[in-house]
């Protein structure tokens, strides 16, 4: 099993709206992730959805490259 991640830190730049639909807006951006155990960096693709409370929910995503 995965042991929980300590001192975490994600930071998202070079965000761009891919696009906008019925179900939500898709965006692409680049990702780096830190903790104590592990480190990344890469490109990622998400689909966000605003639920009828207006929360906004990730409904999607995936990781499209890691450097």
């Amino acid at each position: 099993m995965y042991a929980r991640a300590m001192n975490l830190s994600v930071r998202a730049s070079e965000i761009r709206v891919i696009s906008r639909d019925d179900w939500g807006t898709t965006i692409q951006f680049t990702q780096d992730y830190y903790s104590d155990s592990y480190q990344d960096r890469g490109e990622k693709l998400m689909k966000l959805h605003k639920d009828s409370e207006g929360a906004i929910r990730i409904v999607y995503e995936e990781m499209l490259s890691s450097y």
